[in-house]
C-alpha cells in the first residue's frame, strides 16, 4: 500500500514541477532533429516533428492528472446523488 501511495505522490510531484524540469519547449518544432534516438541531448529522443519527448511527457502529466481528478470528482458526485435517491 505504501508503494502505491509513494508512486501516486511521485506522479503528483512530476505533474506539478514537470514544466520546470522540462529541458526543452514541448511544442517547439525542430525538423533537422526529428526522430533522433535517445541520447545525452534528448533523454527519450524526439518525435517526427523534432519535439523532445521527455518535455512533452512532463507537460502532459499535468493534463492527465487534472482530468483524472475531474472525472473522479464527477463520478463521486453522480454516485452519491444516485445512492441518496
Amino acid at each position: 500500500m505504501r508503494s502505491v501511495i509513494a508512486l501516486a505522490g511521485l506522479f503528483v510531484l512530476i505533474a506539478v514541477f514537470g514544466p520546470l524540469l522540462a529541458p526543452y519547449d514541448p511544442s517547439a518544432i525542430d525538423i533537422p532533429n526529428r526522430l533522433h534516438p535517445p541520447g545525452a541531448a534528448w533523454v527519450l529522443g524526439t518525435d517526427a516533428l523534432g519535439r523532445d519527448i521527455l518535455s512533452r511527457l512532463l507537460h502532459g502529466a499535468r493534463w492527465s492528472l487534472g482530468l483524472a481528478f475531474l472525472i473522479s470528482a464527477i463520478g463521486l458526485c453522480i454516485g452519491t446523488r444516485v445512492r441518496a435517491v
